[in-house]
C-alpha cells in the first residue's frame, strides 16, 4: 500500500496523477475507521490531506464563504463569520458526536462519506451551497451540493478528483437558518431525522425559503411542499401547525411502508415545532 502525504498543492496534483482505483483519502477517519474496525481491509493507497493548507481555511469570497473540505467540526462551530450568518450550520457542527469527533472530523468527510443521517448534507443543501471539486490536472468545477451526493454512500466524484472546498452563498442581513435533529440520546447522536431551514425575509415576511429534510431518504431532499407553504407568510408562531402537518405528509409520502415512518411522522411533528422556535428568534430586529 502506498501512503502520500502532500502537504500544498502541487504535491495534491501529483497524488492524483499517481493515484489507482482503490485508494482513500483520509482526514479525520472518524468514519474511515470505523467502518473498517475489526474487519479484513486493503487499499491500493491512502492520501492523507491533513498537511493540505489550502484546505484547512476558511475564506470570505466574493458572493460567498469558502470552507476548506479539511476544515473540522470544531472549526466550523467556532468561527464567528459563520455564526453570524449560517447559524444552521453553527448548530449541525456542534451537535455532530463528541467532542472528540468534532475535533477530528472533517467537512469534507462528512460529505465525501454520503451517509443518508449525516448532519451537514442537509444544511449544506437547505443554505444552496456548492462543492469545489479540483481534478489531476489541476482543474477546478463546481457542483451544487445537491448533484455532488448521489445517493447513500456515493458521490459524484471522479476518479481522478479530490473535494477541496464547501461554498456558501452569502445572503443579506435578512436571511436566517436554523437545524435540528432527533436520535436516540440527546447528545453524541446519529439522527434518525434532521430538519434545516433556510428563510430570506422582507418586513418579517418569508420571501424565499427552502426546508431540506434528512436521515428518512436515501439522501437528504428539498421539501418543495413544506418551503411553499412557508412563502409570503409573516414567520409567527402560529405558522407552525400549517408547517408541522406538511413536514408529517412529507415524511409519509416519502418513505412508504417502512417500518419507522408511523415514528418519524410524529418525531418530525415536534422537531417542527423546536426548528421554528430557533427560526423566530433569529428575526432581526
Amino acid at each position: 500500500m502506498n501512503y502520500y502525504q502532500p502537504t500544498n498543492i502541487n504535491e495534491l496534483v501529483q497524488s492524483l496523477k499517481t493515484k489507482t482505483g482503490n485508494t482513500f483519502f483520509a482526514a479525520g477517519c472518524t468514519d474511515f475507521l470505523v467502518q473498517r474496525y475489526g474487519k479484513p481491509w486493503y487499499a491500493d493507497g491512502i492520501i492523507s490531506l491533513n498537511e493540505v493548507d489550502f484546505l484547512k481555511k476558511i475564506k470570505k469570497k466574493p458572493g460567498c464563504i469558502s470552507i476548506g473540505a479539511a476544515c473540522t467540526h470544531t472549526q466550523i462551530e467556532e468561527n464567528a463569520e459563520i455564526q453570524k450568518i449560517f447559524p444552521a450550520l453553527t448548530a449541525a457542527c456542534g451537535n455532530i458526536g463528541s467532542k472528540q469527533i468534532r475535533n477530528r472530523g472533517t467537512i469534507g468527510g462528512n460529505l465525501m462519506n454520503a451517509s443518508p443521517a449525516a448532519d451537514l448534507f442537509p444544511v449544506i443543501l437547505a443554505l444552496h451551497g456548492n462543492v469545489v471539486l479540483m481534478n489531476s490536472n489541476r482543474g477546478f468545477r463546481k457542483l451544487p451540493a445537491d448533484d455532488f451526493v448521489t445517493g447513500s454512500g456515493t458521490t459524484a466524484l471522479a476518479a481522478d478528483e479530490v473535494l477541496t472546498a464547501v461554498e456558501l452563498p452569502r445572503k443579506d442581513h435578512n436571511s436566517i437558518s436554523a437545524f435540528g435533529k432527533i436520535g436516540a440520546q440527546y447528545h453524541v447522536t446519529i439522527a434518525k431525522i434532521s430538519l434545516s431551514v433556510s428563510l430570506t425575509l422582507t418586513d418579517r415576511k418569508i420571501t424565499d425559503s427552502c426546508v431540506v429534510l434528512g436521515a428518512v431518504g436515501e439522501k437528504a431532499c428539498i421539501s418543495y411542499h413544506a418551503s411553499d407553504v412557508l412563502l409570503n407568510h409573516n414567520l409567527h408562531k402560529n405558522l407552525s401547525a400549517a408547517f408541522c402537518d406538511v413536514l408529517m405528509e412529507e415524511v409519509e409520502r416519502m418513505i412508504p411502508g417502512r417500518a419507522s415512518v408511523r415514528y418519524k411522522k410524529y418525531a418530525v411533528q415536534g422537531l417542527g415545532m423546536d426548528v421554528m422556535d430557533e427560526l423566530i428568534k433569529e428575526i432581526p430586529v
